[in-house]
């Protein structure tokens, strides 16, 4: 009885998350416009129905988290953000190794960050947060891929949790 109603709680949650995002990094207008259309689109919509028990509620919900944590990151590149990130990173390959889509897009767009700095001394003291984050994303998915060996796939794809994910998070620490 209560598994069916955590995908309307996932729902709920992304919904608020998004317009706490959208309040926090734009305007109140756009954080509004942002969480109605969300809470209305198609998608969202029929996965996260009350009894609808999938993983893809949980997925959109996991992007946008990694959407906010790599903004929070940028906007204040400190410890606690740090781990923000890693943390977030992590729960996303947890979720859905898939989720390298969402995690490969916040890692450009934070590489870019970094090298964008104009002062030297400073790029060098956030890509060190970066490669913090990903260290601890990395031991944290360490104990759910290591080992783990796929008929289909073998023991190092992205499409499944294997050695891929630590190694993935492993070079973005390096």
């Amino acid at each position: 009885r209560f598994l069916c109603w955590v995908p309307a709680l996932l729902g709920g949650l992304h919904v608020a998350l998004l317009f706490l995002l959208g309040r926090r990094f734009l305007s109140t207008p756009a954080a509004f416009a942002a969480a109605s259309l969300l809470a209305v689109l198609p998608a969202h919509f029929v996965y996260s129905q009350v009894g609808y028990v999938d993983h893809h509620v949980a997925v959109s919900l996991v992007g946008s988290l990694v959407l906010f944590a790599a903004m929070d990151f940028a906007a204040r590149p400190e410890r606690r953000e740090e781990v923000w990130l890693g943390l977030a990173f992590a729960t996303g390959f947890l979720i859905w190794p898939g989720s390298l889509l969402h995690v490969g897009v916040a890692q450009a767009a934070l590489l870019a960050f970094v090298l964008s700095r104009t002062e030297s001394s400073r790029a060098i003291a956030i890509a060190r947060r970066l490669a913090a984050a990903h260290a601890l994303a990395a031991v944290a998915v360490a104990p759910f891929c290591l080992g783990q060996t796929w008929i289909r796939w073998g023991s190092v794809s992205p499409l499944v949790l294997s050695t891929f994910q630590p190694l993935w998070l492993g070079a973005g620490a390096a």
